[in-house]
């Protein structure tokens, strides 16, 4: 007869502590699986197709202990840049970082404010500092890691964001003019505009106010002969919206246009306005799927006598949007759909698709397409009678269609080596930006 196996109380502690010790050896087994391995560097590849600024060359020099390449597959982490720009002439940019291969349970977003006010110097280099930050926790798993220190600022002196009084209330004001002329013997053309803004935005509301004047003149000369045309518009808008929650904003625009070409001599609207946006407006960096409407009144004093025999009239219009937009590691998309109408005639209306999509088909090979399609069948400003041959040809004068479009697209694609580190800084040519 066999011998029964007796479990005693020590014998039972002992396999309790057996059986524990064999657990975390799996689980330990498991997490240096899953987490990345390290490396000696980390290959970035920095992702500007979403409307932000690289200063690609900078911040490879600025940052040359990484192997920048040119192709997110080859990366380990995929930088995605996307600036937000607000009425100020400000902008929030988002840094959102996406682990691959064995990084790939790692992934960080990073937002940061850029003032208007700051140079495109100043602007690089806060780049390269958020960068390393935001790359801090891939570097720690490669060999760089042991040589990073981190130097914190002292406490010392510090100040409360909250305690800082800001002068202007948040407001920031604009001035600008500009002029250009250019000609020849037979041709003179010169034109200057002028324009003020002011505009206040917080979390939480946005003020906008805005005045532009636009004037042209153009002449040609033909068996001593001059023929003259002036184009001349003023516009202005003044807008207000808050954000009530997370999903729903409110607010109200209008504005005030002349124009020649347009046969507008006055143009007032004033218009409550409504937004929905399905995810949470903290997301707006990276989806985006809104709806809007407009609803209200409109004023129109024309110039000439309309088609419709017209000389001025106070209508009611409507317009609704559905606007989308998404970035993600593959590219980006950005749709919308636009519809208005007046209300006294419902085919007197507007639709228009307008989108972009951007995306990489495969390594290296780039496809961007763009555009802008309308049906028209609003425009109850046209004048009535005929337009001379010169007044068509220097489009002194709006003319009746019944659509418009812009279409585009592109195909890019780049081969060779991957790595992109190397900066060749001699005849660049003349490169130079002028912020006014």
């Amino acid at each position: 007869m066999p011998a029964k196996t007796i479990f005693t109380p020590n014998k039972l502690k002992k396999m309790k502590h057996y059986l524990l010790a064999l657990f975390l050896l799996i689980l330990s087994s498991f997490q240096a699986q899953t987490m990345p391995k390290t490396q000696k560097s980390l290959a970035v590849f920095l992702d500007c197709s979403n409307g932000g600024e690289c200063f690609l060359d900078f911040i490879r020099q600025e940052l040359n202990i990484l192997t920048f390449v040119r192709d997110r597959t080859d990366a380990d982490v995929q930088v995605l840049i996307a600036n937000q720009y607000n009425s100020n002439g400000g902008a929030v940019s988002n840094l959102m970082l996406i682990g691959r291969k064995h990084f790939e349970p790692l992934s960080d977003t990073v937002s940061y404010y850029i003032d208007p006010n700051l140079t495109e110097d100043e602007k690089r280099h806060l780049l390269a500092t958020q960068l390393k930050s935001a790359l801090f926790p891939f570097l720690k798993l490669t060999d760089i890691g042991k040589d990073i220190q981190i130097i914190l600022p002292s406490r010392e002196g510090a100040v409360s964001d909250s305690l800082v009084k800001d002068p202007w209330n948040y407001w920031v004001f604009q001035l600008g003019v500009n002029g250009y002329s250019d000609g020849n013997e037979n041709y003179f053309n010169m034109s200057g505009s002028g324009y003020f803004s002011m505009n206040r935005e917080t979390e939480k509301s946005r003020t906008g106010v805005y005045f532009n004047v636009n004037a042209s003149r153009q002449e040609y000369k033909d068996n001593g002969e001059t023929y003259s045309y002036d184009f001349k518009n003023y516009y202005g808008e003044l807008n207000h919206a808050v954000k009530l929650n997370q999903h729903f904003a409110a607010g109200i625009s209008s504005f005030y246009t002349n124009s020649l070409y347009s046969n507008y001599r006055h143009r007032i609207s004033v218009q409550p306005r409504f937004e929905y946006s399905i995810f949470p407006y903290k997301d707006f960096t990276t989806k985006r799927l809104i709806l809007g409407v407009d609803i209200g009144p409109q004023y129109q004093e024309y110039i000439d006598t309309t088609i419709y025999l017209k000389d001025k009239e106070l209508l009611m219009q409507q317009s609704f949007s559905l606007i989308s937009s998404f970035t993600k590691p593959w590219g980006s998309i950005n749709v919308g759909f636009f519809w208005s109408n007046y209300f006294h005639d419902f085919s007197k209306n507007q639709f228009s698709v307008n989108g972009a999509i951007s995306t990489r088909l495969f390594k290296g090979l780039n496809l961007a397409i763009w555009g802008n399609y309308s049906f028209v069948h609003d425009q109850i400003n046209i004048r009535k009678g005929d337009i001379s041959v010169d007044q068509l040809l220097v489009k002194n004068k709006e003319l009746l269609s019944s659509y418009n479009f812009n279409i585009g697209m592109g195909l890019s694609y780049r081969f060779g080596s991957k790595n992109n580190n190397q900066v060749f800084p001699s005849f660049k040519g003349l490169s130079y930006s002028v912020n006014l």
